[in-house]
């Protein structure tokens, strides 16, 4: 297990992931593995009621696991072992944080993990079905972490000695008012849960994904070949600029343009007339 840690830790490149520094005491009795460090991991924050009482560092939290788990699973890993213990964190200046993914001893290529792993109040309902674990097992697991962490519908008191107890915990904090939008990330059916591609995509413009659109399950089905408004207004605007005599006032094409062409703006203009040197393009 150790190897396998250390293999995948070295692969691992990404700003919510805590960084692999270096190992040694390959071949001996102990295996020494160096990480970055940081301040702890947020069971401080959470006994700090610092969710509770600044809600938009849960909100922050969601956002960069979100992004750190869709990282792993665009790479086809599954962690297996999300929860609090596993979330190290980072204050900034500002008063800010970064939050951090670690410790993946349990974690296992999605073709491979089926055994049975993890932290059982966080554990997905996979784990106790003996069914093959996708990295929906680790939204699951985010969704009862920031339960936990907001106490929501009074979580932290609740039993969880059972899969069915666990099951309905999960239900009861995802029927809450608050937990509406994220309620997707427990789904019992593991193929109608929501991927943490799916929930960046939904909560956040998608920003921060690793996972292409069109490798999303939810993504549609696109004729790529096929014409769209805004191919045709592009068409458009290229015959118009074709047209034009030289030496025209770009400007006042733009302004014309904007006002002949509903939603035709300066960009798509600019798209029409070949882009612009070092303009950055984002998919």
């Amino acid at each position: 297990m150790l190897k396998r840690e250390v293999e995948t830790f070295a692969r691992m490149s990404h700003p919510n992931i805590v960084e692999f520094k270096a190992v040694q005491g390959f071949g001996g009795t102990h295996l020494e593995i160096f990480a970055a460090l940081r301040e702890g991991n947020i069971n401080d924050l959470i006994e700090k009621e610092l969710f509770l009482r600044e809600p938009k560092w849960a909100e922050a939290l969601l956002r960069q696991m979100l992004q750190a788990l869709d990282y792993l699973a665009f790479k086809g890993i599954v962690h297996r072992d999300v929860k609090p213990a596993n979330i190290l964190y980072q204050s900034l200046s500002g008063g800010s944080y970064t939050f951090q993914l670690t410790d993946f001893g349990l974690c296992n290529f999605i073709v491979a993990a089926q055994t049975f792993a993890g932290s059982p109040m966080f554990m997905a309902p996979e784990f106790h079905l003996g069914i093959q674990q996708t990295s929906k097992v680790d939204v699951w697991s985010l969704f009862v972490t920031l339960a936990y962490a907001l106490n929501v519908s009074e979580f932290r008191k609740k039993r969880f000695d059972t899969h069915t107890l666990r099951v309905r915990a999960a239900q009861e904090a995802a029927n809450e008012a608050g937990f509406h939008p994220i309620r997707a990330m427990v789904i019992v059916d593991p193929k109608a849960r929501a991927s943490a591609a799916d929930m960046l995509d939904a909560l956040f413009h998608g920003e921060g994904r690793s996972t292409p659109r069109d490798q999303m399950q939810s993504a549609p089905k696109v004729d790529r070949n096929a014409s769209t408004p805004r191919k045709e207004q592009t068409h458009r605007i290229k015959k118009t600029v074709a047209q034009r005599r030289h030496g025209q006032e770009f400007e006042g094409f733009v302004t014309t343009a904007r006002r002949k062409m509903p939603g035709a703006f300066q960009d798509d203009v600019v798209e029409a007339l070949g882009g612009v040197q070092d303009r950055p393009h984002f998919t």
